[in-house]
């Protein structure tokens, strides 16, 4: 027998590390911040762009944007009277490409 398993054995060495994991997922989990962080990988979109793009109302877009900001996943900056938004964690780029690559492009266009 090896002995005890220890869970730094298991998901990336640290406790930490697994809720992170957790957390990008439950992000990714509702469908408007998915769509939204998949615009965001290519260019840099104003919540009415991103409102328009995907059929929302600029209440719900600016929520959603909301939480991906204060989760840390999203910048902004101020241009005029715009609020420019775009992708800030550049290490969960690989994660929303590769759904973006499965589910959100369309089957022609893969």
């Amino acid at each position: 027998m090896n002995g005890p398993i220890k869970y730094t054995e298991g998901f990336g060495g640290t406790p930490g590390a697994a809720f992170h994991a957790v957390t990008l997922l439950k992000t990714l989990s509702h469908e408007g911040r998915l769509q939204i962080l998949c615009l965001l990988l290519d260019r840099d979109l104003s919540v009415g762009q991103l409102a328009e793009a995907l059929g929302l109302s600029q209440p719900t877009a600016s929520q959603q944007l909301m939480r991906l900001r204060a989760e840390g996943y999203l910048g902004a900056r101020r241009v005029g009277k715009m609020v420019i938004y775009h992708l800030l964690r550049q290490d969960v780029k690989p994660i929303i490409e590769a759904l973006r690559d499965a589910f959100c492009v369309a089957p022609q266009e893969r």
